[in-house]
């Protein structure tokens, strides 16, 4: 799993970034009136709006007062997932062998490694909810050439313009990667690396709870289960410090018998656990051995 990957989904499970939830166009969703209606989208084109703009609602009305011209089905920022048009409608964003058969959205410029990692995120679950309405909609594999006029999966503007025609645009280049124009990836900055479609593809597998490589459901999730006869036990602030004097709360398994929760992460392999708690959310436990504590 990629380095970018791994910090989207740890920051995913602990509670850190969300899904953004999609919300319609202050003045609705283009459509063609049946005009333009190619029913179930059947592949996936990733954009990105090309300036250092961040709201989606203002990315969208800019496309939206040319809609013959160029505009997507969604805008997704780090903040906001902005639907403009239907989606079993054509969007015009990829020329003439693109347009017909996909679901597109643009991204826009982000700012913070916490608002790229939401907006990946949000893009990925978005893509995943969509393929649960449109059973043909390809987004377990990274787009491929079926013939001059189709490609299946998912794939950037840059791909569909060199191997499908109709437009010379390359981005994600300049966002996710590389540079464009004056504009330079801050990603490999945040991260140490870049990102791609390959990456984001993983992603939405790995959302799926299926691991890519191998083929096989994801492992199982480890509990953490604290003895009946404890009773009490520190926890602190997920980030640390994990020592007695920094504890923003205690927990009292005997009081209810012994306690179990699901174990987020671990900060320090088998002896700081990150769980979620009732009263105290997210939060470091020490459980190493000796403790008393069993991990399943």
């Amino acid at each position: 799993m990629s380095k970018i990957n791994k910090a989207i989904l740890d920051a995913y499970r602990l509670g850190e970034i969300a899904a953004l939830p999609e919300k319609v166009h202050p003045s609705g969703l283009i459509e063609s009136g049946g005009r333009y209606n190619v029913g179930e989208p059947e592949s996936v084109i990733v954009h990105w709006i090309g300036s250092r703009g961040t709201n989606a609602v203002a990315v969208a009305n800019y496309n939206r007062g040319n809609i013959y011209g160029g505009f997507t089905h969604n805008y997704i920022s780090g903040t906001e997932n902005l639907a403009s048009a239907r989606d079993d409608e054509i969007a015009w964003g990829a020329g003439t062998n693109g347009n017909g058969y996909t679901l597109q959205f643009e991204l826009t410029w982000t700012h913070s490694k916490h608002d790229f990692m939401q907006q990946t995120l949000t893009a990925a679950m978005w893509l995943i909810d969509c393929s649960k309405c449109y059973p043909r909609l390809n987004i377990r594999q990274v787009g491929y050439k079926v013939h001059n006029t189709f490609f299946s999966g998912v794939q950037e503007h840059g791909w569909v313009s060199r191997n499908m025609g109709g437009t010379d645009h390359v981005d994600c280049r300049g966002y996710w990667y590389g540079s464009h124009h004056g504009f330079v990836s801050p990603v490999g900055r945040w991260f140490g690396e870049e990102y791609s479609i390959e990456q984001f593809v993983a992603l939405i597998d790995e959302l799926c709870g299926v691991d890519r490589q191998e083929g096989i459901s994801k492992k199982r999730v480890q509990r953490l289960y604290l003895p009946s006869d404890a009773k009490g036990w520190n926890v602190y602030r997920a980030g640390g410090s994990w020592s007695v004097g920094h504890q923003v709360g205690r927990l009292q398994p005997a009081k209810f018998g012994g306690l179990d929760y699901e174990i987020l992460a671990w900060k320090i392999p088998g002896v700081v656990a990150v769980i979620k708690t009732h009263d105290f959310g997210i939060v470091g436990i020490y459980v190493a051995a000796g403790t008393g504590a069993v991990i399943e």
